[in-house]
């Protein structure tokens, strides 16, 4: 079996992994790199508008203060950015009260950061400055989430989540080469 032991109240069950998540296809021989960053944003917009909505419903005091310190950390530095991002990240899923969401997304979450295609994106020379005007304004995205979160409002944190997908995408597939 390819299951793993799980407490469920006092007792241990055999829960089921669920499936590595392959993200190839048809498209994926046209250019592997925008492929990916397309079916990576894909699942994203899939995921993280609900989630957002659901750790702006039922995060815990705790968890917005977390969310809120994270968001306040500011770099230049590529290596720090995606560690704060990813942490980042990481606590909405958390907060937002789900395990099974926050596993699914967890997927999501190493699809996107050990990525070999998305780091030769990010780390060519070339990219460097556009690099620069992401982390940017994906810090500046994370401030606007985190303060709607944190209030509680749900819809502001759905509208800024989406923003922010929709300008990190657009970043990557237009302009990084």
């Amino acid at each position: 079996a390819s299951g793993y032991l799980e407490r469920r109240g006092n007792r241990p069950v055999v829960a089921e992994r669920l499936p590595e998540i392959r993200l190839t296809g048809e498209s994926a021989t046209l250019d592997d790199r925008n492929a990916l960053v397309r079916q990576l944003f894909e699942v994203r917009r899939t995921i993280e508008p609900a989630m957002s909505e659901l750790a702006a419903r039922r995060a815990t005091d705790n968890e917005r203060a977390d969310i809120a310190e994270l968001a306040a950390r500011t770099t230049d530095h590529l290596d720090e950015f995606r560690a704060a991002d990813r942490a980042f990240h990481t606590s909405i899923a958390r907060a937002c009260g789900n395990p099974l969401l926050q596993e699914v997304y967890g997927k999501t979450l190493v699809a996107l950061f050990d990525s070999l295609e998305l780091a030769s994106l990010l780390y060519a020379e070339i990219n460097r400055r556009e690099v620069a005007d992401i982390i940017a304004t994906s810090t500046t995205a994370h401030r606007a989430i985190a303060d709607a979160l944190v209030a509680g409002r749900r819809r502001p944190t759905v509208a800024a989540v989406q923003a922010h997908l929709d300008d990190v995408e657009r970043r990557m597939i237009d302009r990084l080469l």
